[in-house]
């Protein structure tokens, strides 16, 4: 049985009769019908199509179209909106850029055809370069036939070029940009202009630059399977940053970083890439160990709202840097961003003076800290690739370290309703972290916590502050309520060096006096938070349980679908969020409800279709 991969079934037309050869992979919106073969180990990228071809080994096609009776070698690079229209043979080792179009034409091997070019009716050697906006015009009007240029082997043809068929460019001849190539080239000989052609024999021996080729397609490598150099993780990631890589390639790598992992040392090496992308800040001088609490994202998860505070209480300096909410998973930020004219932008200097005053600073990140982080960030939340466990062990890894924490607590949430779905891959990215942080000299504990069912009883993002200030005020007690306790008890004990039972008591008594309630009012006024004007805005709409029975599940998953829906969440970058959108549960699961007893409370200025509650409530 042949081992290939198709990504997405349900959105790839293979059409019976087409052949695919071992290792060959299949990516979404792909169609190959008629008498078509695939070669071993080809990868064949998004929204292309290959018509009644033949395409040999180790080719990447991206987002091309490939027509009739077309003979293909191994190892080309096709894309992305390449155009292989009929009767062409082309040989191996080929480049073919963005939009390049070819037609009837025999081509050899090592040739390289830059973005927007036309090639029809010709036959090119090997070892040919053809630049950018090149067109073989092919056309004789006064016979109504198409002409034939040929193209020797070494032949050089610069950018915005015309040849005028038919006509032969002889090997080793180099055609300057901008020329219209209208009679015979010699061989070694440099041809300029569009009028009055000025020829200079021997002229290419005497000053030759062999063109450069790209040896290794990162994206190719990593599509395989193939671990990438420090080198090639630079030059692409910076690339995307600086906007010399474009969103659609850079979502490709994460999508194939996604399906085929990444080595350790590719992990540790793009941590250090990340954490170089920017400013890395140093509090040493700044009294007791700083620690950090990170979690890597779930429905209704406020614990950073409860614990920090717990721990600043109890005289230990706490720094975090959060994020905007993944997907279906609440931010950090966006919580706290729901709170009027609280500043989560800070400088260096009033981070520094705030945990001096305060002991307590969360702050979104700056655009000099991690800035790769932030664009990888975003374009993860919208790209499908925001569960990759490499990609998560880097994003919170070099944010860590790049802040300055000594350290650092993870509780990695596990579960339908958290970015890390099994158990497995949350042991693994534990591992991941701690073997980062032992790089950094950096002490990191990670807890792993369930997210089949929401956090707490509200989600949503101004509902989950006015919880968050309910458990510390002392007025919950439950699920949430218990493992921030836990969290912030395992963090005492890390700063502290004191045992977990003495850690716990002190969370405990700090809880109880009123002073973690106190530290939080005192860090909102500090980054100008103002409470009393917190107001819940949306629409009430009451849901009431239609049978008496437990509650024995609600879904966290879907629960966080309708968030979104509602308006308290982002599906793309450039969504607006809601403030007081959400969910407010009135029962927990294992609970008993009667009938006509509110189930929950939706907050919404939208239009709510109800019945996809259906999908939340398990009522037994």
């Amino acid at each position: 049985m042949l081992n290939y991969k198709i990504v997405d079934p349900h959105n790839t037309y293979i059409e019976e009769g087409v052949v695919l050869g071992e290792g060959v992979i299949i990516f979404p919106n792909v169609s190959i019908v008629g008498r078509t073969v695939i070669g071993d180990n080809t990868i064949i990228d998004s929204n292309s199509m290959i018509k009644n071809s033949i395409i040999g080994e180790d080719n990447y096609i991206s987002n091309s179209i490939i027509e009739d009776n077309n003979i293909i070698g191994d190892n080309n690079r096709i894309g992305p909106y390449a155009h292989i229209r009929e009767d062409n043979v082309i040989g191996s080792d080929n480049h073919f850029g963005n939009s390049v179009e070819i037609k009837k034409s025999q081509i050899g091997d090592s040739n390289y055809f830059k973005h927007f070019s036309y090639i029809g009716d010709a036959i090119i050697g090997n070892n040919v370069n053809v630049g950018a906006g090149v067109v073989f015009a092919n056309y004789n009007s006064k016979k109504n036939t198409k002409e034939t240029s040929k193209v020797e082997d070494g032949a050089s043809i610069g950018a915005n070029s015309v040849i005028v068929a038919p006509v032969v460019i002889e090997k080793d001849s180099v055609v300057g940009a901008g020329t219209v190539v209208d009679k015979k080239v010699s061989s070694d000989s440099l041809i300029l202009a569009r009028r009055d052609n000025i020829y200079k024999e021997k002229y290419y021996s005497k000053n030759k630059k062999l063109p450069k080729f790209l040896k290794g397609d990162i994206l190719l490598k990593k599509q395989r399977g193939e671990e990438l150099s420090y080198e090639e993780l630079d030059y692409v990631f910076n690339g995307y940053m600086n906007k010399e890589v474009a969103d659609y390639q850079m979502s490709s790598l994460l999508m194939a970083i996604c399906i085929n992992g990444m080595s350790d040392e590719e992990v540790i090496n793009l941590t250090d890439i990340f954490i170089k992308s920017g400013e890395v800040l140093n509090f040493d001088d700044v009294e007791g160990i700083k620690v950090d609490k990170h979690a890597t994202g779930g429905i209704g998860d406020k614990a950073t709202l409860i614990v920090t505070p717990i721990v600043a209480s109890l005289g230990i300096p706490v720094i975090k840097i959060s994020g905007r909410g993944l997907g279906y998973t609440g931010g950090t930020v966006d919580k706290l961003n729901s709170i009027p004219g609280m500043n989560l932008k800070l400088s260096k200097d009033e981070i520094r003076k705030q945990v001096e005053k305060v002991g307590l600073v969360i702050c979104s990140q700056s655009d000099s800290l991690v800035p790769m982080d932030k664009v990888i960030y975003a374009l993860r939340d919208v790209s499908g690739t925001a569960n990759s466990i490499p990609l998560i062990a880097v994003s919170i890894m070099s944010k860590k370290i790049a802040m300055g924490a000594d350290k650092i607590l993870i509780d990695i949430e596990v579960g339908e309703g958290a970015l890390i779905k099994t158990l497995d891959d949350a042991k693994e990215l534990a591992r991941l972290m701690v073997k980062i942080g032992g790089k950094y000299g950096k002490e990191v504990k990670t807890i792993i916590s369930d997210m089949n069912t929401p956090r707490g009883y509200c989600i949503g993002n101004n509902l989950e502050v006015i919880e968050a200030m309910n458990v510390l005020q002392n007025k919950e007690h439950n699920k949430l309520s218990d493992l921030c306790v836990e969290i912030a008890s395992h963090i005492v004990v890390m700063a502290k060096n004191i045992s977990y039972s003495v850690a716990r008591n002190e969370v405990l008594q700090v809880i109880r006096s009123g002073k973690a309630y106190n530290k939080f009012l005192e860090f909102v006024e500090a980054q100008g938070g103002d409470l009393s004007k917190l107001k819940i805005d949306s629409k009430r709409i009451d849901v009431k349980s239609d049978k008496d029975g437990i509650i024995t599940n609600i879904s966290a998953l879907e629960i966080g679908k309708l968030s979104v829906m509602l308006g308290a969440g982002r599906l793309t970058k450039e969504d607006s969020i809601d403030y007081s959108a959400g969910i407010k549960l009135n029962k927990l699961t294992g609970e008993y409800i009667k009938a006509n007893e509110i189930l929950c409370s939706i907050y919404t200025k939208k239009d709510v279709d109800l019945e996809i509650l259906r999908k939340i409530f398990t009522i037994e």
